[in-house]
């Protein structure tokens, strides 16, 4: 059951610690024109965070997409090689390049490097996505202290 406007005014006095009802207009007027330069800001940001999310999803993706493909690389190079070792090589492994057993370190560097790659993208998306979240919950606060 939503609350009565009496209630929604007394919740917010007592967590804003604000004698709202012996406030002077002065106080009233210049807190009313910061609300609505926020709901101006608001206004102005909403569609550049929006469109933001809109293209790092894309961007995430396709990071996402290169990311496990440079970890399956490393798996396409040896069997590769193993074909061509039976075929080409007579079975000589020391001819081989990604997985000669000469070459350890280029194996290591290839696995090390395939399962240290991070996508950047995600920490953006989450900030934005919380911005606009945050910017949701103050429309949400505007809403309630005009409907009080």
């Amino acid at each position: 059951m939503p609350m009565t406007t009496m209630q929604l005014f007394d919740r917010i006095s007592a967590i804003t610690d604000i004698d709202l009802e012996n406030t002077d207009a002065l106080a009233k007027d210049s807190a009313n024109s910061r609300i609505m330069s926020l709901l101006f800001f608001v206004k102005a940001v909403e569609p550049l965070l929006v469109k933001i999310k809109t293209d790092l999803s894309k961007y995430l993706m396709s990071k996402q997409r290169s990311i496990q493909a440079y970890g399956e690389m490393s798996k396409f190079t040896q069997r590769y090689e193993e074909l061509n070792l039976m075929q080409y090589q007579d079975l000589d492994a020391h001819q081989l390049i990604f997985h000669n057993p000469n070459a350890e370190e280029l194996r290591t560097s290839l696995q090390v490097a395939g399962q240290s790659l991070r996508n950047p993208y995600i920490e953006l998306y989450h900030w934005v996505k919380g911005e606009i979240y945050d910017i949701e919950a103050m429309r949400q606060a505007v809403n309630a202290r005009n409907q009080v």
